[in-house]
């Protein structure tokens, strides 16, 4: 275990690392988005804005945009630089699932996409070398497809994402933690 970051006061129920690595969004029952530093686990900012629990996270490819779907079907657009609210979506329903396309230019929900104004200049992805293929495995971390680490009951996670040898685990406490990997 790397580290646990504490800030939430609800569970959390999305996370999400930024193309290059350099944040992690959480989004919470408390109904606010924590933009994390994942190497330090220094709270960055915290959006507010949502009346409702936000159930998604998600950023744009090139990191610009920071997506959070509530509850109530009210998607929120920030600047993960500034902490800006950039735009608020409306969908019919749950906003559960949010994912941006492969460019950018439109914003996918459980229940409807929506195009996003393109920015000027071009896209810059960086494509990461994944040298370790971490996966969740029921109550086990699994590394290149073998169970490697048990959770216990108290250290379940409600959502997860990976970046790398890093794996960001959100947790009903509010808690999100990091473990990290070593290639051998």
């Amino acid at each position: 275990l790397q580290q646990t970051l504490k800030g939430h006061i609800c569970s959390v129920s999305s996370v999400a690392f930024s193309p290059n690595g350099q944040l992690l969004a959480s989004g919470s029952y408390d109904k606010t988005v924590r933009l994390w530093d994942p190497a330090t686990g220094a709270l960055q900012q915290t959006l507010e804005g949502h009346t409702s629990l936000v159930q998604s996270v998600a950023f744009s490819p090139d990191g610009r945009l920071l997506a959070s779907g509530s509850y109530d079907g009210i998607i929120q657009l920030w600047d993960p630089a500034t902490g800006a609210l950039q735009e608020t979506l409306s969908t019919q329903g749950f906003a559960t699932k949010l994912e941006f396309s492969q460019y950018g230019s439109h914003l996918c929900t459980n229940t409807c996409t929506f195009m996003i104004q393109s920015r000027c200049g071009n896209l810059d992805l960086e494509t990461p070398n994944m040298s370790l293929e971490i996966s969740l495995q029921h109550e086990w971390i699994a590394l290149n497809g073998k169970q490697v680490l048990w959770l216990p009951p108290e250290a379940r996670y409600s959502c997860s994402a990976t970046r790398l040898d890093t794996l960001a685990l959100g947790h009903a406490s509010g808690w999100v933690s990091f473990i990290g990997f070593q290639k051998q």
